[in-house]
């Protein structure tokens, strides 16, 4: 095995280097802290550091030897370390696919079963996954955090951003045949080509206006609301 390494700060020795460099981040940690000039009453917190130095190392005492991360519980390692053997133990039996996770077993076996738990509580709508239940819940709001720095156009969702941008990039495999204009995603074209049919195919239920796109009849029914 590998001879014990010393911690040049405070002189404990390990005998894996990933776990001394684990142990180094935590004085770096507390420099950081001391240069800042976090201070009170004219003196460094020096003890309280040294406690929160101590109190970490005992609450993350598992480390990987691979990458040097931490964790407060030894099963959360076990789990992380699949990460770097590649071991996927958990097997389904329908269809043979493999994950190193239990919960992702759970997941995939709705594709089987047709599950859907995570319901729209606006529209009714529902997932296999929180997370797309949760991306499909922005579709009801007006937030778009993400702007192209193109155009005016914003988004939701990061990853709808990265597709709109293969449109000014002209790499879009989705072709208008009236004027040539491509797009990334086959739901755009068809909402594109409503320019040229004048189709309005989203009616408002109270007065009968009807819009193109659906986020422009939502917001139209704002009016209604207020």
């Amino acid at each position: 095995g590998e001879p014990p390494s010393p911690c040049a700060h405070c002189g404990k020795s390990f005998s894996q280097k990933a776990n001394l460099l684990a142990h180094q981040r935590i004085h770096a940690a507390g420099e950081k802290a001391l240069a800042g000039g976090e201070q009170e009453g004219g003196a460094f917190r020096q003890p309280k550091l040294r406690s929160q130095q101590r109190s970490y190392q005992e609450d993350t005492p598992f480390v990987c030897p691979e990458c040097g991360k931490s964790f407060r519980q030894k099963p959360n390692l076990i789990t992380h370390r699949r990460i770097h053997t590649g071991e996927r133990p958990f097997t389904c039996f329908l269809c043979g696919r493999s994950f190193n996770q239990k919960t992702n077993l759970v997941t995939h076996y709705r594709v089987h079963t047709g599950e859907r738990p995570f319901a729209c509580t606006q529209c009714g709508k529902r997932f296999t996954q929180k997370t797309n239940l949760v991306t499909h819940q922005s579709t009801h709001t007006d937030l778009r955090p993400y702007p192209c720095g193109q155009c005016q156009k914003s988004f939701p969702q990061y990853e709808r951003l990265v597709k709109h941008r293969q449109n000014h990039r002209g790499r879009g495999p989705y072709r208008c045949d009236v004027c040539g204009k491509r797009f990334s995603l086959k739901t755009n074209l068809v909402t594109h080509q409503r320019i040229h049919t004048g189709e309005r195919p989203f009616p408002c239920a109270r007065c009968g206006r009807r819009f193109a796109h659906k986020q422009h009849l939502l917001r139209h029914q704002q009016l209604h609301a207020e």
